[in-house]
């Protein structure tokens, strides 16, 4: 596998909003095993029943050979985030 990531975290950084949606951070491990610096992974959120409730997706560079950590923040129903069970890659 060219791209490895794991050591999926989160964090809630904003409680609901009128609209019932959180704000929350994300971050990931990313190793590079790809000849490519510029990498792009999709992080999936799934539920006790293993059905997907959610996507975050990030850009970044890692040196070719290297690992990084990735993050972003991104904003989801409330509902759905306290379904999350697990944090996976596709």
């Amino acid at each position: 596998m060219d791209i490895v990531v794991s050591d999926i975290a989160t964090r809630l950084v904003k409680n609901e909003d009128d609209d019932g949606d959180v704000t929350y951070a994300i971050k990931a491990s990313v190793e590079n095993h790809s000849d490519d610096e510029s990498v792009w992974i999709t992080l999936q959120a799934v539920d006790a029943d293993e059905f997907e409730v959610g996507t975050a997706h990030r850009e970044g560079t890692v040196p070719r050979g290297g690992k990084r950590t990735l993050t972003t923040q991104s904003f989801m129903n409330g509902d759905a985030f306290r379904r999350i069970v697990r944090w996976q890659t596709p």
